[in-house]
């Protein structure tokens, strides 16, 4: 009877170990492989929408898959697309030769680089460089291909974002790339200085919501440092009059009225000694 039971017992402990094995297998699957294909979608939707802010479907196509280290700026003309040539009645035979800029070239050249890890001042300087050299377009695409195998770089994400900011109509896409990467960051473990980074870029598309990325109960600023940072950051950007203040003021109020009742606790036993002392003295 005690082997049949230490069997079953072991059986047990063995479905749990394969339970518990398949699931940490099959998590980071489930959560990354449904994102690389919605990534794809997206980049594909990202193609076909070119037009709307005039641009031309080649600076899209290019940076999606060129292999070469260069970059299309937005101001390349194929003349061979519907966006180029509405009427489709083309007066060139093939596309024309993207003319190269050295200096558009060394941020093809060095984004490998930059996508390797997450490093706030350098992607800043990037991010500032491709827009002085009207790169926006051809660099999402670019970094936006790249998270259709990689979907958790957090350069990546955030270079997304505040590209996709850059161009009409993509405001929605660029708030959901940075509120990505601010969630993966949390997973990462990244400081909340850098964390910053990516709420800096989306309270430019939608401040309020925005702001409840650092509200989370249990997150990182939820503590007394991060609440006075909290409260002033709301001052700054909502006013002192914005519910996003009052109510961050309220909580202040009521967490130093805890610390009060709690130190009254602490000091009760003490006031009774003090007490029954006076008492013995009368």
């Amino acid at each position: 009877m005690d082997r049949i039971i230490s069997a079953d017992n072991s059986r047990d402990f063995q479905e749990t170990i394969l339970t518990n094995a398949l699931h940490i297998l099959l998590e980071p699957i489930y959560e990354t492989v449904p994102r690389m294909r919605y990534q794809m979608l997206l980049n594909e939707l990202d193609y076909a929408s070119s037009d709307q802010d005039n641009t031309c479907r080649r600076v899209v196509i290019r940076g999606l898959f060129d292999s070469i280290d260069h970059l299309t700026t937005e101001n390349y003309r194929c003349g061979f697309c519907d966006v180029c040539v509405p009427d489709l009645k083309f007066k060139l035979e093939k596309a024309a030769i993207p003319l190269q800029d050295a200096q558009v070239d060394e941020i093809a050249e060095q984004l490998p680089d930059f996508l390797s890890e997450f490093d706030k001042k350098p992607l800043q300087e990037l991010l500032d460089r491709t827009i002085e050299n009207a790169a926006v377009p051809g660099l999402l695409a670019r970094v936006s291909n790249r998270l259709e195998g990689d979907s958790t770089n957090l350069a990546a994400l955030y270079l997304a974002g505040a590209l996709s900011r850059k161009r009409p109509g993509r405001e929605i896409l660029a708030f959901e790339y940075l509120k990505s990467a601010f969630n993966e960051g949390i997973k990462q473990g990244l400081s909340p200085d850098n964390l910053l980074l990516f709420y800096e870029e989306a309270v430019q598309v939608n401040a309020e919501k925005a702001f409840t990325w650092l509200t989370e109960v249990g997150g990182y600023w939820d503590n007394q440092e991060g609440l006075q940072f909290l409260i002033q950051e709301a001052a700054q950007r909502f006013g002192i009059d914005s519910k996003q203040h009052r109510i961050l003021l309220l909580v202040s109020q009521v967490r130093n009225f805890n610390d009060v009742g709690d130190d009254f606790i602490k000091l009760k036993p003490k006031i009774e000694t003090l007490k029954q002392g006076f008492e013995r003295l009368s």
